[in-house]
């Protein structure tokens, strides 16, 4: 008996299917079955798990002849003869009556790859249009129909909203269509799950993060139609019930913006938007009297499938038999064919058997019903299923229930006993009852390679939060939610940045829950203070934090109004509304933090505290742009730092903060000397928590140097050792690209006219600036993206198109550099002050050019003035870079008045002092210059 497999063959059970030979073996064996029986089995095998019509078979086997109606059912009948369909509960073939057929039974493609020609099409269909659909794990059962008419739907329109009660399947049908219709769309389809959202929220922000987007704060949607104009897509919404009113306005200006999307929402009410096609989606197929129902029929009916085959998994001996099919069918008629509801009955089989399960579904109906007449059927429905489940629990599962319902994000096993556990409750026992609650279906598994996560669905995780509510110790659990994510934070910070990557990353959403208990009015002030200062440090390492003002302002207010002061408290929180980017409205700008902060630090501060009250200072300042506070701020960390109990700190924190600040005030010979030293520190150097970084001194320094060097003279040397730094970035945080792409590798790029880099450098730069969704860092994106569009159109670029900027110094300053035309009254006047020498010489520089620009002969003094004083400024600290540039800028004034000898020396000789980077954009131009120069 020839037992080895064919390439290109179906096989299943104890069978394989030949195509190409037409042949059917069993074990090896030829099985004797005529041509249309096997042409038959062919096209049911080609289309496994879904539902063949009469019609389609018919055309498959009669293709120009018109036949009786018992001829498909004759052949059938052979082919589950030879099949021994239906022999010991084995079933291949199932049947919808009046409607079609269906092969059942999983199927092994054996092939070169494993897969079928149209599997491997489909394979390259997604990986070419990056779709991001979740996988399924288990074949759907009786969705034909709505979802050949919402595929249909979606064809003749371009918007359509699968609407239904809860636990109906309408994500099952949803990512059933979106699968289906992947080759129907040029550029592919993307699933956006609104599910972790609270009730009310815009959606916004979680579409721009689904279509992988950067978190633009000032005009979003622009950012959405840049990117989906002229594409042919489909967006998937899904769970839009509870933002309803958000997702509806948004598919509407979806709609008109981009005009080749199509848009399937799920939802439990319509959007109410125009040309929205609505289908609604009912249950599964019962039987509607089963007295006189056989067990064939009755498996042919969906809802009897779904029921039989779920509880085949949960208990193996369960068969559909003459004894229990009247219950089954009575389970599934009375859950009104409802998916979520049939399946979690199911799961009961094996504790209570189907006749413990019918009698308790009854009674725990008629309870909800009575206690919520004002409710829609099917809600109270789902409610009563939902309310019968918990009722089944033990007390130790109910109460780890209630408890797991406040996380807003998978949790893994560890944090599960750390939140659940009590006096009453050990840790063994809330694992325990996890188990259990896994195995009932109330809580789901996402695996992960080797790494386990779990996670309440949504309306289990609704029902149960209304349980912890209604038990009186939701305040409680709360409380006890936010302890957990701090002591996830501590370890953290105890750990280094890869432990936060790994088991913080995911969990924004609860970290966020926790931070809006804090400013509760019944919140610990004990625990809010530990998490806000750890969820605070956890931004400083990781950059991710949208927003830390509103949690610090609103515990500072806290304090203010206990009635005994709290000095050293309120001490750490000053401190830490230094590292907080100021806004308008902030009633705590740092202006007004100074005076107080130093006499407290006066009062109650230790030597770390005056070190870290420097530290916020100089990070201030930083951010505000004031380089010359930088360094006097970074000399008074030199100070603190060269003896005592912080003398370790001299190389790590003084002289890496004397670096930035001493490159900014256009001191780049020291710079450069004090980043070898930093950069020749031991790694191990120990540093606490306060004073570290989430940025590895290879790059920050790395970058420096890079700098540095270009401005010196050595574009070659700058982007070597920026290619060098480059491959840090695969284990670094977020940020650490966000500051080194934006600060550096755009930058460097752009000054020597690398246009193809900084656009490569563009796409790297998206993932990490939409995981730290730092409005700093969105903000220079942005800024030097529209720096390399006007550098490419190649066009005159006008004026900086935005209103003036808001604590956006630092970015004035380089916008100058990039595009001369963008510089400002501002950005001259901070130039001319000595508050940004570092690219001062070329903000004058810039300036001289604006006034060439205005081609009046009046404006010439001005600007060779101008240019004078960028000359003596740049000649000063070594900026040969700069030096260039100006002297392109006079040889182009010469030329302009008609004296082309007073350009032609200085260019000349400023040119000859160039080693490398020839073929960069300015010496380019100083070339074509001293050709037209004579």
């Amino acid at each position: 008996m020839n037992t080895t497999r064919s390439a290109g063959s179906l096989c299943f059970g104890p069978f394989e299917l030949l195509p190409e030979r037409r042949q059917l073996l069993e074990r090896g064996e030829p099985v004797r079955l005529g041509s249309r029986a096997l042409e038959l089995l062919i096209a049911l095998t080609e289309r496994a798990g879904e539902l063949m019509s009469r019609s389609e078979l018919e055309s498959r086997l009669w293709p120009s002849t018109v036949v009786e109606e018992t001829s498909l059912r004759v052949h059938i009948s052979a082919l589950r003869k030879a099949l021994g369909d239906g022999a010991d509960g084995v079933r291949y073939i199932a049947n919808v009556p009046g409607r079609g057929y269906s092969f059942v039974a999983p199927i092994e493609r054996v092939g070169g790859t494993g897969e079928s020609a149209e599997a491997a099409n489909l394979a390259l269909q997604q990986a070419r249009t990056g779709h991001k659909l979740p996988g399924r794990l288990a074949r759907v059962i009786g969705r034909d129909t709505v979802v050949e008419a919402l595929a249909a739907a979606l064809q003749s329109g371009r918007l359509a909203s699968l609407v239904g009660a809860g636990g109906m399947g309408k994500t099952t049908v949803a990512l059933l269509v979106a699968k289906r219709s992947l080759t129907a769309y040029a550029d592919g389809v993307r699933f956006v799950d609104f599910s972790p959202l609270p009730a009310g929220s815009e959606v916004l922000p979680t579409l721009i993060d689904a279509l992988d987007l950067p978190d633009r704060t000032d005009d979003p949607w622009s950012v959405v139609e840049d990117h989906l104009q002229g594409r042919h897509m489909l967006l998937v919404l899904d769970n839009c019930e509870h933002v309803v009113q958000s997702a509806a306005e948004a598919v509407e200006t979806l709609m008109r913006l981009a005009p080749e999307v199509h848009v399937l929402a799920t939802s439990r009410e319509a959007l109410d938007v125009r040309g929205e096609r609505v289908l609604r989606l009912e249950g599964l197929q019962t039987a509607g009297e089963p007295e006189d129902l056989g067990i064939e029929q009755a498996q042919e009916l969906p809802a009897v499938q779904l029921f039989v085959e779920r509880a085949s998994a949960a208990m193996a001996a369960f068969e559909l038999r003459a004894d229990n099919l009247k219950s089954v069918c009575e389970i599934c008629r009375y859950l009104d064919g409802m998916p979520l509801a049939i399946e979690l009955a199911a799961a009961r089989v094996d504790a209570l058997g189907i006749e413990g399960v019918a009698s308790r579904l009854g009674h725990m109906f008629e309870v909800l019903t009575r206690g919520r007449r004002t409710a829609f059927p099917r809600h109270r429905t789902l409610l009563a299923l939902l309310d019968w489940s918990h009722a089944l629990l033990n007390e130790s599962e109910q109460a780890v229930l209630r408890r797991l319902s406040l996380f807003r994000s998978s949790f893994t096993l560890e944090l599960a006993t750390s939140l659940c556990s009590h006096e009453a409750l050990g840790a063994l026992a809330v694992i325990e009852a996890l188990m259990s609650l896994v195995a009932k279906s109330l809580v789901a598994v996402d695996k992960q390679g080797d790494e386990v996560q779990y996670r309440l669905l949504y309306t289990t995780r609704a029902y149960a939060e209304e349980k912890l509510a209604q038990s009186g110790e939701r305040e409680a659990w709360r409380q006890r939610h936010a302890q957990v994510i701090c002591d996830l934070l501590e370890a953290a910070h105890a750990g280094g940045a890869k432990p936060w990557r790994a088991e913080i990353a995911h969990m924004i959403e609860d970290l966020h829950m926790a931070l809006d208990w804090t400013q509760g009015a019944q919140s610990s002030l004990e625990v809010s203070i530990r998490l806000v200062m750890d969820a605070f440090m956890f931004m400083q390492r990781g950059g991710v934090m949208r927003n830390m003002r509103e949690p610090l302002e609103a515990l500072f207010e806290k304090l203010r109004a206990l009635p005994q002061p709290q000095p050293h408290l309120e001490l750490r929180l000053r401190i830490a509304l230094y590292f907080v980017v100021p806004t308008e409205n902030s009633r705590y700008r740092t202006d007004g933090l100074t005076d107080r902060t130093i006499e407290l630090v006066a009062e109650v501060g230790d030597a770390g505290d005056r070190l870290e009250l420097q530290y916020a200072l100089y990070a201030d300042a930083i951010r505000r742009a004031d380089y010359p506070a930088t360094l006097t701020h970074a000399n008074g960390i030199r100070q603190l730092t060269t003896t005592g109990p912080y003398a370790h700190l001299r190389v790590v924190l003084s002289d890496r903060l004397l670096v930035l600040a001493l490159h900014h005030c256009g001191d780049h010979t020291q710079a450069w000397h004090l980043s070898q030293r930093v950069l020749a520190c031991p790694a191990d150097t120990p540093v606490e928590t306060r004073f570290s970084t989430a940025i590895p001194y290879a790059i920050s320094m790395g970058g420096m140097q890079a700098r540095i060097l270009w401005m010196t003279g050595f574009a070659e040397k700058a982007q070597a050792i920026y290619d060098s730094v480059m491959p840090l970035l695969a284990d670094a945080v977020p940020v650490a690209t966000c500051q080194l792409i934006n600060l550096t590798g755009l930058a460097l790029a752009l000054w020597r006219g690398d246009l193809d880099a900084a656009r490569k450098l563009q796409q790297v730069l998206q993932g990490p600036l939409a995981h730290a969704a730092n409005p700093y860092w969105i903000s220079w994106a942005r800024m030097l993206e529209r720096a390399l569009e006007v550098r490419l159109s190649g066009e005159a670029p006008g004026e900086w198109p935005d209103p003036p900027d808001a604590d956006r110094e630092a970015e004035l300053d380089m916008r100058a550099t990039l595009v001369p035309e963008w510089v400002t009254a501002r950005a001259l006047e901070r130039a001319e002050t000595g508050l940004t020498d570092w690219c001062a010489p070329e903000l004058l520089r810039a300036s001289a050019e604006k006034l060439m620009a205005g081609g009046l002969q009046s404006d010439w003094p001005a600007a060779e003035s101008l240019l004078d004083r960028a000359q003596k400024l740049a000649s000063r600290q070594g900026a040969l870079a700069w030096e260039l540039r100006i002297a392109n800028s006079r040889a182009r004034l010469a030329l302009a008045r008609g004296r082309p000898e007073e350009g032609r020396q200085p260019l000349a000789e400023v040119l000859a002092r160039f080693t490398e980077g020839q073929q960069d954009a300015d010496p380019r131009e100083a070339r074509r210059l001293l050709a037209l120069l004579g």
